[in-house]
């Protein structure tokens, strides 16, 4: 599958597997936005890969739609946000919080009902 000329959004893209994900989409042609909570590791992400960054929380659903908003319609939607838990205290933190960004209803289940129309409009 080509990715020429795509626009492929990827939460989660400001490190880890999402810039990786986000750096190869680049690689193959497409226009790709990267969103993530820290503006300031998303923006030096996507300076570096040639990407368009868009600070965005998964926990919030007005973030998520005006993400979606500002992108405009999209042929391709990752979510790879991982939001690390850093407690010592609670250990259970470590994976509740990413969880709960990645297959929570704050995270895929509020990206894939905001994003769906603007990838219907692309077919």
């Amino acid at each position: 599958m080509s990715l020429a000329g795509k626009k492929v959004v990827v939460v989660g893209g400001s490190s880890g597997i999402g810039l990786a994900t986000a750096e190869l989409a680049r690689q193959e042609g497409a226009d790709v936005v990267v969103a993530s909570r820290n503006a300031q590791r998303l923006k030096a992400a996507a300076d570096n890969i040639g990407a368009t960054d868009i600070a965005a929380d998964v926990t919030s659903d007005e973030s998520v739609v005006d993400l979606f908003r500002k992108c405009g319609p999209v042929d391709h939607v990752v979510v790879r946000s991982c939001a690390r838990g850093l407690s010592r205290r609670w250990p259970w933190m470590t994976f509740a919080r990413p969880w709960k960004a990645n297959f929570g209803a704050p995270g895929v289940l509020r990206v894939r009902p905001t994003s769906v129309p603007g990838v219907r409009s692309r077919l």
